[in-house]
């Protein structure tokens, strides 16, 4: 038996011969008693009544403390079968570092038998090996108490076994720990980590491509068009004409599509660049929304716009994607309201660091947006109802796109909306401050997004 289970489970049989022997000495007592009572007669009666009453006494402390032993007895075997059954690792250390006492989980852990872990020391095991730290590290618990870590132990192959420790020191002479193999699991956080970057390299690959590929696609989609228009220009025959204008029409639908994914992956791939040059707000704002005009007529709308009188005369930003923003949400609006109004409302307020804050808004009176699906909207490949884009058409990146490029203009959008009642998207974009004598369309710098 060992010194710590003599220490901690021999105390109960200590006890119970501790009372034997007082039992033997107590019983020598009484005879001694019995012997001066048969000797004196006269003082038969307190004799007799003072060993009943002692007896009495006795045999009620023996009768309570024996059952009482035997329980904890029973209470220690069953936590030692415990500890030996269980397949996590359990020791005890004495204040040298030595083991004192180990179960069989851990020598499973280490690949040694209990004999050859008893004759060794935590140094042989611990990742590193140097004993003044180890010394170091058991006062340490011993004075706190209690301490939980992860630590790698060596096993009897040379190989290393990642486990999760929770120490406590007893009586300052002693550290008991519970040990947990978790090996498994950093091989699976390892295993999931590689997965992760792999995905990642291979989503920035796939970005990287569709970004590069921008002119190589825009090109020859340009160079369609460009000799549609030509040949528009040319003597036709009626049937001819409607043909080439229907051509056209699929060629501009198809170059929007093209330019939504290219536009949102170049974002993805964090290539766009955003232009810093002075430029007017309330003429981008007008002109973005004058663009519209005809499509909004076609449809029948009315399309407004009102722009705040004090929005100064010239302000630094990428005049191209704030109008780019506009217009997409122009262009929604547009697309879902059969009749009523399209309103774009802009004004500005002034922010900390020689900035401008504008703020846009753009209500119509279409279908409408569920609250539910609010939030999905700017997601990309995302409409407010699946059924949306068969009746109304489109990609679903264009709020997307509207989205990342509010982000990297430091602003923020959400939508307001009531299903049958119309929407309102709301916008904000920081633009800095510049002198009113700075000639509109001057580029002063270019930034590169991450």
């Amino acid at each position: 038996m060992t010194r710590w289970k003599e220490w901690s489970r021999g105390n109960a049989s200590n006890l119970v011969y501790v009372l034997m022997v007082s039992g033997l000495v107590f019983g020598g007592q009484l005879l001694v008693m019995l012997v001066s009572h048969m000797l004196l007669p006269a003082a038969a009666l307190g004799l007799v009544e003072t060993v009943l009453v002692v007896c009495l006494l006795s045999g009620l402390v023996v009768g309570l403390i024996l059952p009482l032993l035997l329980r904890l007895k029973r209470r220690a075997s069953n936590a030692e079968k415990a500890i030996d059954s269980t397949n996590d690792g359990y020791w005890v250390l004495g204040a040298d570092g030595r083991f004192v006492d180990v179960n069989p989980g851990y020598c499973r852990m280490v690949g040694y038998r209990r004999d050859e872990v008893m004759a060794m020391s935590i140094a042989d095991f611990e990742a590193v090996a140097v004993m003044p730290q180890i010394r170091a590290q058991i006062a340490r618990i011993t004075q706190r108490g209690h301490e939980s870590f992860e630590t790698r132990h060596r096993h009897r192959d040379g190989t290393w076994v990642d486990l999760e420790i929770t120490v406590t020191g007893v009586d300052q002479r002693y550290l008991v720990a519970f040990l947990r193999d978790i090996s498994a699991r950093k091989a699976s956080d390892l295993a999931l980590r590689e997965l992760t970057r792999a995905a990642e390299a291979a989503n920035q690959a796939k970005s990287d491509f569709v970004a590069n590929m921008s002119h190589e696609i825009r090109t020859p989609m340009n160079g369609v068009i460009g000799m549609t228009d030509l040949l528009l220009d040319t003597p036709l025959e009626a049937d001819q004409r409607e043909y080439l204008t229907l051509a056209k029409s699929s060629a501009e639908s198809l170059m929007a599509v093209l330019n939504d994914i290219l536009d949102f992956s170049t974002i993805e791939a964090g290539k766009l660049a955003l232009e810093a040059a002075a430029f007017s707000p309330a003429e981008a704002i007008a002109g973005s929304v004058r663009t519209l005009s005809a499509r909004a007529e076609k449809k029948g709308l009315a399309l407004q716009c009102y722009i705040d009188p004090d929005m100064p005369l010239a302000v630094s930003g990428d005049p191209k994607r704030l109008g780019q923003i506009l217009i997409n949400l122009c262009d929604n609006a547009i697309k879902f309201t059969r009749d009523g109004v399209v309103t774009v409302r802009a004004r500005v307020t002034s922010v900390a660091g020689g900035s401008h804050e504008l703020h846009l808004s753009v209500n119509d009176t279409g279908i409408g947006i569920a609250h539910d699906k609010q939030q999905n909207i700017f997601q990309a490949f995302s409409q407010g109802d699946n059924s949306s884009t068969r009746q109304f058409g489109g990609t679903g990146l264009g709020l997307a796109i509207c989205a990342k490029l509010v982000a990297l203009m430091g602003g923020r959008i959400w939508v307001a909306s009531e299903p049958g009642q119309g929407s309102t998207f709301y916008c904000t974009v920081i633009v800095k401050a510049v002198c009113v004598d700075a000639p509109p369309g001057q580029s002063t710098a270019t930034a590169q997004t991450e």
